[in-house]
């Protein structure tokens, strides 16, 4: 990791450990060097000032010890926490929200150490100016503007965060000054919009970022490429104002987001902001996970090719077991039972249910009972049981010969053993030969 020293000794200390700690239960300016630990939640501002803990000493540590700083829902608090002019202070365990311009705000400061804070419902989440800042596992999300603000910076660091659901953009980094092998983001992760960490994609990202540049990271909303459809919907801004380059970005993403979608064909995609043409940068999954390190300036897409349905069940041709589909005609249902419908939906003597030809794998009825043992006349004719749908669903142990290649063949045809019933008993010879106890 290509962090200054410093910076690797405050992420293995975490801050300097004072003699004695003092009390803070309410807002108000600390003016003494020393360890402040709120006792309690604080809320607003002070009597005479905008912002709830005005910081106007050096070597300063806040803990709030996973109390909450919030702001008034009128418009008289400006900031949570301010530092200007300040070395060496460090805030941790911290929750900010709803002020009305910054939940933190650091201006001409060096080394500022931010660890374990969340901002949220504020204008903007962390505003560093003219600062040397690190944050450490800090979450950003909900602001009016920005989650991350850093504005000619010098040194500063941002390592395993998140910034997520902010109104412009997420993170902006503008003009890393002076020394260009100190600033570097690693581990910054960014959701879609209006949801939370756990239900959206995600997007990590490691950068080093060169003197003069700025780069603007933000969602949005955009187009496919011909014949590819978007994976949940996933556009990432890349913008930044002169030549550089991302380490990388990794897309990754939820198990339950995978429904419906081709996840090993996954790719990503970028758009020239000039062009306006898509190119494939990368293809292919790894533990939920696709990574790139070709990532130049314009929106970032992760997609899929569009799905074929050539027999309209509503199932993919690449997942459907069952080519050829037709939905079944069954007048006489019986109580309990299923059969497959219109457009690829499961009914049983009710009616629609909310099941789909995804859970017979793109199969009616009479493809299911080819593969069943026996005769199956009564299901053909009044639907397939619980029991039936349960095991097909399941795929437990069924005949064999229904299938070539993981598809099943139509009745008759490219059957590896054919449906032979000496005994007429309405279970084919081979199904007796391997089950003798059930023939």
């Amino acid at each position: 990791m290509r962090i200054s020293i410093i910076w690797a000794i405050l992420l293995m200390a975490g801050s300097v450990t004072f003699a004695a700690a003092t009390g803070i239960s309410s807002c108000q300016a600390i003016t003494a060097p020393g360890e402040y630990v709120l006792t309690n939640d604080l809320v607003g501002a002070t009597e005479t000032n905008t912002i709830c803990l005005q910081v106007l000493a050096d070597d300063v540590e806040i803990n709030c010890t996973g109390h909450s700083i919030t702001g008034y829902s009128n418009s008289s608090t400006h900031y949570g926490i301010h530092a200007y002019n300040r070395d060496n202070v460090t805030i941790r365990n911290c929750e900010i929200s709803n002020y009305l311009y910054e939940g933190m705000h650091i201006r001409n400061s060096g080394l500022v150490y931010v660890v374990n804070v969340q901002t949220h419902d504020n204008l903007r989440g962390i505003n560093a100016i003219n600062s040397s800042v690190l944050l450490n596992e800090v979450t950003s999300y909900d602001n009016g503007y920005y989650g991350f603000v850093f504005q000619s910076t010098d040194p500063a660091g941002i390592f395993n965060c998140k910034s997520y659901n902010n109104g412009l953009r997420d993170v902006w980094l503008y003009n890393a000054l002076d020394d260009p092998t100190v600033f570097e983001v690693s581990g910054l992760v960014l959701d879609n919009p209006s949801g939370t960490m756990e239900d959206y994609v995600n997007l990590t990202m490691n950068d080093f970022i060169d003197t003069g540049e700025t780069y603007k990271l933000t969602w949005t909303s955009s187009d496919t490429p011909a014949g590819y459809d978007s994976f949940n919907n996933m556009y990432l801004v890349v913008d930044y104002s002169s030549a550089g380059s991302i380490d990388f970005v990794g897309f990754s993403w939820t198990a339950d987001q995978e429904t419906g979608y081709n996840v090993s064909a996954l790719e990503i995609w970028q758009k020239d902001i000039f062009s306006l043409n898509w190119t494939m940068l990368t293809s292919g999954t790894y533990q939920r996970q696709i990574f790139t390190q070709n990532v130049g300036q314009g929106i970032l897409g992760l997609f899929v090719p569009e799905s074929v349905d050539d027999d309209g069940d509503g199932v993919p041709d690449e997942d459907d077991l069952c080519p050829g589909t037709v939905p079944d005609e069954i007048p006489d249902v019986s109580e309990g039972h299923y059969y497959l419908g219109p457009d690829g939906v499961i009914y049983d003597s009710d009616g629609p249910t909310d099941l789909t030809g995804a859970d017979t794998y793109g199969c009616s009825v009479q493809q299911i009972m080819y593969c069943k043992p026996g005769n199956n006349q009564g299901e053909s004719q009044h639907g397939m049981s619980p029991g039936t749908l349960n095991v097909w669903m399941n795929q437990l142990a069924w005949a064999s010969d229904c299938q070539v290649d993981g598809v099943v063949a139509l009745q008759g045809e490219n059957s590896a053993l054919p449906d032979v019933d000496a005994e007429q008993d309405g279970k084919p010879d081979w199904w007796c030969e391997e089950h003798p106890n059930k023939c």
